[in-house]
């Protein structure tokens, strides 16, 4: 049953990424604007980072996991400590990526006015 529902043809998740709606409406019609790839990267680079803080949050949950059962199982807790501390470093380091690349992308699409 499993392998029938994976073998059935579905929609494709990345037709969701480019609507008509975040590029402007210039789907249907292919005139698309240097804005208008502006935000699509925008929105490409905020579905990455989303996917990345996501992965920090399972990692954090799973830590917890292996600190709080370190004693039943009787292992030591600095392997989920060791876990928790790169999770959260990971996630301060993604998020501050993301905010320099944000900076980066709306600092170099500004028009100047004529």
């Amino acid at each position: 049953m499993v392998i029938g529902y994976l073998c059935a043809p579905t929609m494709a998740f990345a037709q969701h990424i480019l609507t008509n709606t975040s590029l402007g409406g210039h789907v249907d019609d292919g005139k698309f604007r240097a804005q208008d790839i502006v935000t699509f990267m925008k929105e490409t680079i905020g579905t990455f980072y989303s996917f990345i803080g996501a992965l920090c949050l399972i990692m954090i949950i799973i830590s917890g996991y292996q600190i709080a059962l370190a004693k039943a199982i009787g292992r030591d807790r600095s392997e989920g400590l060791t876990r928790l501390r790169v999770a959260i470093v990971g996630f301060i380091l993604s998020v501050l990526t993301w905010y320099i690349i944000d900076f980066v992308i709306s600092a170099l699409t500004i028009v100047p006015p004529n």
